[in-house]
């Protein structure tokens, strides 16, 4: 019928609409200017962890399946971003703070010089190292692109 097809028009505009949004973006705040999506995510907001982890769902890689609904997203984006930080109680205020120091690695340098990270350049690779001081643990999210066509 007309209702589920304009439905299904709806849903596809919104999916596409978020993942220009979080492509637009790019990986620093001077591509935002140019974006028609920039009153969205503040700049603090983009600096968080969990934005990052968010952008590289909708986002995805290669062979990724879009979900047509936000829920998925967002139920994934909280069951990985909770197992990649650490939390503890803030004693002066007795709040659950985040205590992991997270990084975004963007390449390496051996002593013989640099190596490569990835094994192609793309926009659309990552990884991110999370350290918890209290546990002394080291968790790595990592994605090489690798295009299938």
């Amino acid at each position: 019928s007309s209702r589920v097809l304009w439905t299904l028009a709806v849903t596809q505009l919104v999916s596409d609409r978020l993942r220009s949004c979080m492509l637009c973006a790019g990986d620093d705040d001077s591509s935002w200017e140019d974006c028609d999506y920039v009153d969205i995510f503040s700049a603090d907001e983009r600096r968080e962890f969990l934005y990052h982890v968010f952008k590289r769902l909708v986002v995805g890689g290669a062979m990724n399946q879009y979900e047509d609904e936000l829920q998925p997203y967002l139920d994934t984006t909280k069951t990985l971003y909770k197992d990649l930080i650490s939390v503890a109680k803030d004693p002066a205020t007795g709040k659950p703070e985040v205590i992991s120091h997270v990084y975004r690695v963007t390449g390496v340098e051996f002593e013989c010089g640099s190596g490569q990270f990835w094994p192609r350049d793309s926009y659309h690779n990552f990884c991110y190292v999370s350290i918890d001081p209290l546990k002394r643990h080291v968790s790595t999210w990592y994605y090489a692109f690798t295009p299938i066509f």
